[in-house]
């Protein structure tokens, strides 16, 4: 693959010159030095920037923590590692079943058009500035960063069954933490009582975890790369999409989603009575 160039058709790494941009404006905004980003643009140009990428990296990392370890860093680490990615299936080793557990979460594709829209609100490298259903347009012809949708999740459907394999529903954990918390414990071979359960439920409930700052991505707002009007855990909510969608833009994405499921055993939850 040319990385030079933006993947358009199976989305999941932004363009290069992104990310660059993304990285020089880290540096510059944190050291107040503008001249470092001319500096920076120079290198890029030149094309440079990777031979002295291990050397930004480490810049960034200063300010941020190691919050994306590359590949070299992830061989190196101790186990047990745990290791959290947006790629499919078809995009990893294809032994990773074989020698590692996996935690997959899906959750319904109506909530899921929701949240990515807000995202792209959000973050300030999207640069979106259309509205909800031309996101939701753009989500459903496979024209956003991560898309295509079916065909992450039924690739990780089909694998459901093997015993290295943990497929939950994002609805399953609204509709019972605590249980879902248990099943994850159980699948990395941890037992844990009552009161450890109750405690790592408190722990992650969504009011909770938002004032999280190991989660929340508060420090994006300070290097400028978050709108400081939005907030990075949002909601989470199972059923928001209904104070979106107008019920034109409802029946289309339903239409999407059974064209996409038919012929599979796979069902959404797209509403709960009550949720944690």
């Amino acid at each position: 693959m040319d990385h030079d160039l933006p993947e358009i058709r199976m989305g999941y790494l932004l363009p290069k010159f992104l990310t660059e941009q993304y990285e020089r404006d880290i540096i510059v905004r944190k050291s107040n030095m503008p001249v470092l980003g001319k500096l920076l643009e120079i290198l890029s140009y030149c094309k440079l920037t990777d031979v002295l990428r291990p050397m930004v990296k480490k810049v960034i990392d200063m300010f941020m923590g190691n919050m994306m370890p590359n590949i070299v860093e992830m061989d190196e680490m101790t186990g047990p590692r745990i290791i959290k990615c947006h790629l499919p299936f078809y995009l990893l080793n294809p032994k990773l079943l074989d020698t590692s557990k996996v935690v997959y979460v899906a959750r319904n594709p109506k909530d899921v058009i929701v949240s990515y829209f807000y995202y792209h609100k959000l973050m300030d490298y999207h640069q979106y500035s259309g509205d909800m259903e031309t996101f939701a347009e753009y989500f459903m012809n496979n024209s956003v960063y991560n898309a295509p949708y079916f065909p992450h999740l039924l690739d990780a459907w089909s694998k459901r069954h093997h015993p290295n394999m943990l497929f939950l529903f994002y609805e399953d954990l609204k509709r019972d933490l605590k249980g879902e918390t248990a099943k994850v414990a159980a699948f990395l071979g941890k037992s844990m009582n009552e009161e450890e359960l109750e405690r790592l439920r408190n722990h992650l409930r969504f009011d909770n975890f938002a004032k999280n700052d190991a989660v929340n991505n508060e420090f994006g707002k300070e290097l400028g790369i978050i709108n400081p009007t939005g907030n990075f855990i949002r909601k989470g909510k199972t059923g928001d999409w209904k104070n979106h969608f107008s019920p034109e833009l409802s029946l289309r994405i339903d239409q999407w989603m059974e064209k996409n499921l038919a012929g599979t055993d796979l069902h959404f939850v797209t509403e709960l009575e009550q949720q944690d």
